[in-house]
């Protein structure tokens, strides 16, 4: 996810190198509130118990929790932590926040995180999943950031 994230970052043209550096950290570090799960978190949501998919939504919460108060953790990487499940209008979670009112580092990551989930439930190679996930999210999701994630892939 985190150099995925830097290669559309850069193809944008469009984030300082502070942004880049703290997309970087959020990236890399966006699920690490999954160890505190105790089940298996690679199948689909409609598939976890009521309890799981609850537990499971609140992991970006858990990360933050985490990381806070870490030295080289600053309040924008935990932003995009909290933020990485995000997307479309107001369909993801923990805030059903509109993607397109998001900074677009927050949009990066929110892309990049949605479009790995979609590759590893769906037995989908990185550069193989780009057209199911078009047709499948396009609306969710600008469709340049989509194209600008396709172009990289490719």
């Amino acid at each position: 996810v985190s150099s995925l994230c830097l290669a559309v970052a850069a193809k944008t043209n469009q984030l300082d190198q502070q942004s880049m550096t703290e997309l970087a950290y959020a990236a890399l570090l966006h699920d690490i509130g999954k160890s505190k799960l105790n089940f298996n978190t690679n199948i689909p949501l409609s598939k976890m118990s009521s309890e799981q998919a609850r537990r499971y939504k609140n992991h970006p919460a858990d990360g933050v929790a985490i990381l806070a108060g870490k030295p080289f953790i600053s309040p924008r990487i935990l932003g995009l932590i909290a933020s990485h499940e995000e997307w479309g209008e107001g369909r993801g979670y923990p805030e059903k926040k509109i993607i397109a009112n998001l900074d677009l580092p927050y949009q990066i990551l929110s892309i990049v995180n949605m479009y790995d989930h979609f590759c590893q439930l769906n037995g989908l190679a990185s550069a193989k999943g780009i057209d199911a996930f078009f047709d499948e999210f396009e609306a969710h999701f600008d469709e340049n950031l989509i194209s600008t994630l396709a172009t990289v892939l490719n």
